[in-house]
């Protein structure tokens, strides 16, 4: 006796059509939309030295002279010290003007202190640039840390009152254009 034959065989399945619009909207154009009204950040480099420590700083020999400017960023103002003076001549506070901080004359008083205080370089040494290999002079001066500036603030303080510090204790530029150095190597800490 013979089976008789199944009705699924003699069906003919119809593969659906796919439906690829949605995935051609998003190639043409929600991503080039996104593309075009995204805001790319700029990522800028802010080279400081950590604080020293306390072994590094007590194995200093006794004929260093040390500079020790320090610039304390305050709720109320700037407080900039040489020496670790709290008061006198080695000692200014920079309060605030119209309720904002007074970036100018901080780097005014910054340029005061580098030419009466520091001076020119007493002589330069040729070094080499370990990671590019070139060779450039480099200045020696009479205080062993003349180019180091230790900026320190409040918890509270915005970073970016911070780095408009950083950025006027390094360098400032004169009428024609041109960039002078002023402490070029910022040390970043917190006041206790």
């Amino acid at each position: 006796m013979a089976y008789r034959p199944s009705r699924k065989r003699k069906v003919v399945t119809i593969e659906p059509e796919l439906n690829i619009t949605p995935i051609m909207n998003l190639m043409v154009v929600l991503i080039p939309m996104l593309l075009a009204v995204a805001q790319f950040v700029q990522v800028s480099l802010l080279e400081y030295q950590p604080p020293p420590s306390e072994v590094a700083a007590d194995s200093g020999t006794s004929e260093e002279k040390r500079l020790d400017l320090v610039v304390n960023v305050l709720p109320r103002g700037y407080e900039v010290s040489l020496f670790g003076a709290t008061s006198g001549k080695d000692y200014r506070f920079i309060g605030k003007k119209g309720g904002d901080y007074n970036i100018q004359e901080l780097q005014d008083h910054l340029k005061r202190l580098h030419q009466n205080r520091v001076g020119v370089a007493i002589d330069t040494v040729s070094e080499v640039d370990p990671v590019t290999g070139t060779s450039y002079r480099r200045p020696i001066w009479e205080y062993v840390d003349a180019e180091v500036v230790s900026i320190a603030a409040r918890g509270g303080t915005p970073f970016q009152e911070v780095v408009r510090v950083i950025d006027a204790a390094r360098s400032w530029m004169d009428e024609e254009g041109v960039v002078h150095p002023l402490f070029p190597i910022p040390r970043l800490g917190q006041i206790q």
